[in-house]
């Protein structure tokens, strides 16, 4: 609260401290929530692990989604200011699993894995951003007819994007895209495919290497 007094003047520091107060709360109790229901789950998780507010977790098989060290999910529209529209959604469908580095964190992020998405270490998803490695449905007319054969035909590729990665808001990224470590992709971004070099800026729809963070 220290921190709170000397930033704000007053009455300001009376809206800040209760929104302190309501982040502080919402962390305690969301963290220890979640945590439960992953250990229910048989899912691993650091140390440090961090919830401010409460993710949508979706799986078919134990042990699917797997959290390291000091990873924080950010669900509450005010725990990111830059505008969170829903609440962050991790779904393992099948034998998909998902893997959060440690150190890395997501804000209002939806990851959604038939086969394997992984996020290196102390990278930095941005808000609202949605990763899928597969098509959801069939691009094929007639197994789109019917749910099972819909189901059965859906294309699918691991995502992985390396360490200290860092997504801006509203960013896409689809099937197969591999990320390399330091790289940096622009707010409302469409990583529709391919494999991007490490410390490159990705920007665009379709997204591409505009230049390397070297230069």
């Amino acid at each position: 609260m220290k921190r709170v007094f000397g930033e704000y003047p007053f009455p300001s520091w009376i809206f800040a401290c209760a929104d302190e107060l309501q982040t502080r709360a919402s962390r305690w109790i969301c963290t220890g929530w979640v945590r439960a229901f992953l250990s229910f789950h048989r899912c691993n998780v650091g140390r440090n692990f961090v919830a401010d507010g409460i993710p949508l977790i979706r799986m078919q098989r134990p042990g699917a989604l797997s959290i390291g060290d000091a990873v924080t999910i950010n669900t509450r529209p005010k725990s990111n200011m830059a505008g969170i529209m829903q609440r962050s959604i991790f779904q393992c469908i099948g034998e998909g699993t998902i893997e959060l580095g440690s150190g890395c964190g997501l804000s209002g992020a939806v990851l959604s894995a038939r086969k394997e998405i992984r996020i290196g270490e102390r990278a930095s998803i941005g808000v609202n951003t949605r990763i899928y490695d597969h098509d959801f449905h069939s691009i094929t007319p007639e197994h789109r007819a019917d749910r099972k054969t819909d189901s059965q035909n859906v294309r699918s590729a691991p995502v992985v994007i390396g360490n200290d990665v860092l997504v801006g808001a509203n960013v896409i990224i689809l099937k197969g895209v591999k990320i390399g470590a330091r790289a940096v992709v622009g707010a409302g971004s469409a990583v529709i495919a391919g494999e991007y070099p490490p410390r490159s800026i990705i920007a665009g729809n379709p997204a591409r290497v505009v230049r390397s963070t070297e230069t």
